[in-house]
């Protein structure tokens, strides 16, 4: 049994949902803020400021209506989430991919950038050990002030690295385009494609050459 990580992305990735906007839109989607920041202007707006500065303004708006919430009942709102709504929209396919990489005994970690109470509770239903994800800040009380304390959010590496989980990997599963650092350095990699970008990740394996990978899998969804 080697100790190296195989790493699994959730959002996009074992689920077709981006699972903190859905998180947020299942408890406040009737809030008319909420639903102006879901408006397709601003949804515009945000796509750019993330694709030239890295920034999400919808991502950090939509947190901070979790201000005023104990860790407490932030943890069943997302084991309630996760049972009424995330579980039905489940990637088939690459939960087998999981349970297959069980079966050989690797080191399953999940990375991802999904809010930890989220994370936490898809962790405990997949029986996976160990997750890395965006971290919640609390007051001393207790109480989420409805900001981040930690983002992975395009720096899993970083983060994964500072927590002692190194590469090389012995594997990577995920959506997400900015894991091309991670992917280059796994020696597997399972590429999970959504029709509207079906071309893109054959391009990005064009410029980013993922030599170090045996497998390169591309899972459309």
């Amino acid at each position: 049994m080697e100790d190296r990580a195989f790493l699994i992305d959730i959002c996009g990735t074992m689920f077709r949902s981006n699972t903190t906007f859905d998180f947020i839109k299942y408890y406040y989607g009737s809030n008319w803020l909420v639903k102006f920041w879901f408006s397709l202007p601003y949804r515009i707006y945000n796509r750019l400021m993330f694709r030239f500065f890295k920034k999400e303004p919808l991502r950090h708006n939509l947190i901070k209506k979790l201000r005023g919430k104990t860790c407490e009942q932030l943890t069943l709102m997302a084991k309630d989430f996760c049972k009424n709504f995330l579980f039905a929209k489940e990637n088939v396919q690459i939960i087998n991919i999981i349970n297959k990489k069980r079966a050989e005994c690797c080191r399953l970690v999940i990375a991802s950038a999904t809010l930890d109470v989220i994370a936490n509770a898809v962790a405990a239903y997949y029986n996976i050990p160990e997750y890395f994800s965006t971290t919640l800040e609390y007051d001393s009380n207790g109480v989420c002030t409805g900001h981040i304390s930690k983002d992975l959010l395009s720096c899993k590496k970083a983060m994964l690295k500072a927590a002692g989980v190194v590469p090389p990997y012995a594997g990577v599963l995920t959506d997400n385009f900015s894991d091309c650092d991670i992917i280059c350095e796994s020696s597997e990699a399972y590429l999970v494609t959504y029709k509207m970008k079906k071309n893109k990740w054959a391009e990005m394996a064009l410029i980013n050459k993922f030599k170090s990978c045996r497998v390169v899998e591309f899972i459309e969804v």
